[in-house]
């Protein structure tokens, strides 16, 4: 009788671990973008909500859901406003329920501002800060 190998235990995969880093965002109108915690298995909803969080002051009278948010990649440097402007031109914005590990399946790229914020006016449509 010869001696077979045993075929080894096949391992069970495990389901990736959420990623954690820092997505970039932007308010339309404004020079200065900051950060949020990006984690992986988060909905755009989840994110406005972290958007708002972030900026309490300059966001109280406006509801989460009511955010506008798009998807960019753009690097932080010279006149942002111009290139937010620009860049989010004939974007739909982000739906509520799209799931962050597949807007950015391979994470968010470094040094780039990944989402543009705008809000809604008093009238219910979009605005910028002004450009003073």
């Amino acid at each position: 009788m010869t001696d077979l190998p045993m075929p080894s235990v096949e391992q069970r995969s495990k389901p990736p671990s959420p990623s954690s880093e820092d997505l970039f965002c932007c308010l339309f109108g404004s020079n200065t973008p900051f950060p949020v915690r990006f984690l992986s298995e988060l909905t755009v909803a989840d994110l406005k909500e972290q958007i708002k969080a972030t900026n309490i002051q300059d966001l109280k009278e406006i509801q989460a859901s009511e955010l506008d948010l798009f998807k960019v990649f753009l690097l932080d440097e010279g006149d942002l406003m111009k290139s937010v402007k620009s860049e989010i031109e004939g974007k739909a914005p982000l739906t509520p329920t799209g799931r962050l590990a597949k807007i950015f399946p391979d994470g968010p790229p470094e040094e780039t501002i990944h989402i543009v914020v705008k809000l809604p006016d008093v009238t219910g449509e979009s605005f910028a800060f002004p450009l003073t």
